[in-house]
């Protein structure tokens, strides 16, 4: 994920923080500061994704940290954004951390800044990224990334709101609202011993879920036609057409990287797609293999890969186990017609069933 890193230099002074109205924010557009053509995930119509943007409106205006719980792919930082802009922070800055980027051995310098002289090198002041953001949000994605030291010096933040950089000798205050996202499940981090009990209490005060794409079908189709207009406006080319079969095979997916998985698969389409009708032929390689294992692929897609950790008897298994499963969907799921493709008798059909572990019901 990209961090919106906010200008180092001198701490710019403190405004009045006002709150800005929901109607402010249209649904339809992203938030402030992100590109114009980008997906907007609380733009969808699903009521799960509706009752999460009435959850941010309840939630911003607290001061207490907010925890998101969801799957790569699925807009957490967009979320985050959406809670600063809502909140009485908004006309102040907005920091991403990306925790598991930062070097252990640089963290406190990127967290808290020095001052001229404090180590060889420090030639000038650094405000850090911490107190670079004073009066606004910090979204730190992926907090279970964080190491031990990073963890302590989190928590001290948190308990006392101060704050002392390389080469001073006395804190400072500083007034941040922290906004987080985990790779895993935190608490399941606190049972392993990974993470500091004390600060997950501290930054689990408020937590808000997103659904992943796999059970929102409605928001994978609204997301689908705005993956295609954005990506042909990218390209300078028209927004192209789905053939029927490729629409059907693109909304029953699960997509388990979610939105990111299901943008980047639209554009690489329309990057190698000659033509402005879309077939099963275009599908990219990731999503065309998922089919394949789960013997979904129509005609037209043919072509797949065995995976080469697999010995030569596995390889063989996994080539017969593919082909009868398209055959068996082909076939609409007949036995006899099945046999009479792959020119054997039932009994013959029954072994291979067995031996390839296959349900031909």
């Amino acid at each position: 994920m990209s961090g919106e890193s906010s200008r180092r230099g001198s701490i710019p002074p403190a405004r009045a923080p006002s709150i800005v109205p929901s109607a402010a924010l249209s649904v339809e557009s992203s938030s402030r500061g992100a590109a114009a053509d980008e997906l907007d995930p609380l733009a969808a119509p699903s009521r799960a994704i509706r009752e999460l943007r009435e959850r941010i409106e309840r939630v911003a205006a607290a001061r207490v940290p907010v925890l998101i719980e969801a799957e790569a792919g699925c807009g957490r930082e967009a979320v985050a954004r959406r809670i600063h802009d809502l909140s009485p922070r908004s006309r102040a800055p907005f920091e991403t951390l990306d925790c598991a980027s930062i070097p252990e051995a640089l963290l406190s310098r990127e967290l808290f800044g020095h001052r001229r002289g404090a180590f060889t090198g420090a030639e000038r002041d650094d405000p850090g990224r911490l107190r670079g953001a004073a009066g606004g949000s910090v979204y730190l994605h992926g907090v279970d990334r964080l190491p031990p030291s990073g963890q302590a010096a989190l928590l001290r933040v948190l308990e006392r709101g101060e704050i002392t950089p390389l080469g001073e000798s006395r804190p400072e205050r500083v007034d941040l609202r922290f906004i987080e996202s985990a790779d895993c499940s935190l608490a399941g981090e606190v049972r392993a011993g990974a993470f500091r009990s004390d600060l997950f209490y501290r930054l689990s005060g408020l937590s808000l879920a997103i659904p992943p794409l796999r059970e929102r079908p409605e928001d994978v189709a609204f997301h689908l036609e705005g993956c295609l207009r954005r990506g042909a406006r990218r390209l300078g080319r028209c927004v192209p057409r789905l053939r029927d079969d490729l629409r059907r095979l693109l909304l029953a997916d699960p997509w388990p990287g979610n939105l990111t998985e299901l943008s980047h698969a639209v554009e690489g389409m329309l990057a190698l797609a000659p033509a402005d009708l879309l077939t099963p032929a275009d599908l990219p390689p990731s999503l065309r293999h998922r089919l394949e294992e789960r013997g979904e692929a129509p005609t037209g897609t043919r072509t797949f890969s065995i995976p080469a950790s697999l010995g030569f008897a596995d390889q063989v298994s996994y080539f017969q186990r593919i082909l009868i499963q398209r055959l068996w969907r082909e076939c609409g799921r007949d036995r006899r017609r099945l046999e009479a493709r792959l020119g054997i008798e039932s009994h013959q059909l029954r072994y291979l069933a067995k031996k390839l572990d296959l349900t031909l019901e």
